[in-house]
């Protein structure tokens, strides 16, 4: 674009030098001091430098957000859920276990008078429980748990208030017959057996210094109305 300057000899022209736009553009910045175009080249350089750093992180911030999302959305298809340990196998009841319901019951002793008292419960779940209400020194009671311990070995697991119920011992059991069960190991053995009138039959061995010896025996009577 050109703008026309004053000519007398052509008329409707302006006063004054004929100058082009891209010339008064140089113009304007030839008529500025050296400091004064230093300082406005920094000018438009930050500007510039401005835009540009503005949209770098913009873009920056919409990537990292974006993966945030993905990561929130792709989470719960990567979760696992976790595996439930495998339940542990119950142990099963030996071979004839069925057939101790005869255990089933309230059974006494009678010393000149005094009477203690032994019971025992069906099966259930594998086991069988039973507890005495002893007379014999004072007084005592004795619970006793026919089932598996802690490796899965049936047996007859004992204590007493003695010791306050702490002293449980445990005994495998070494025979189990139609009417008759012991249990057994290196410190010697009870054995409880079912007596014609349904009363039961115990008898209680020692071993010391490799010699087993009897040191114990009971016999508990039915009872009667």
């Amino acid at each position: 674009l050109e703008r026309r300057t004053h000519n007398p000899e052509v008329p409707g022209s302006i006063p004054g030098p004929t100058t082009t736009l891209p010339a008064l553009r140089r113009a304007s910045v030839d008529a500025l001091s050296v400091p004064e175009r230093k300082t406005s080249l920094r000018q438009n350089t930050a500007g510039a430098t401005g835009v540009q750093g503005n949209a770098h992180m913009n873009k920056l911030a919409c990537a990292l957000l974006s993966s945030v999302l993905l990561g929130a959305i792709a989470a719960p298809a990567f979760a696992q859920t976790p595996t439930p340990a495998p339940a542990t196998a119950k142990v099963q009841p030996p071979k004839g276990f069925e057939k101790l319901g005869w255990l089933a019951g309230t059974r006494y002793i009678d010393r000149s008078g005094t009477k203690s008292y032994e019971t025992w419960t069906g099966i259930s779940g594998g086991l069988i429980s039973g507890a005495v209400a002893s007379a014999s020194n004072g007084g005592l009671a004795e619970f006793f748990v026919i089932g598996p311990n802690e490796q899965g070995v049936y047996g007859l697991k004992v204590a007493n208030t003695t010791k306050g119920l702490t002293n449980w011992t445990f005994r495998p059991i070494v025979l189990l017959e139609p009417n008759k069960i012991k249990f057994a190991d290196g410190t010697g053995s009870f054995s409880i057996e079912s007596t014609p009138d349904g009363g039961i039959h115990n008898v209680a061995t020692k071993i010391v210094d490799g010699k087993e010896s009897q040191s114990g025996e009971w016999f508990w009577l039915p009872m009667t109305k």
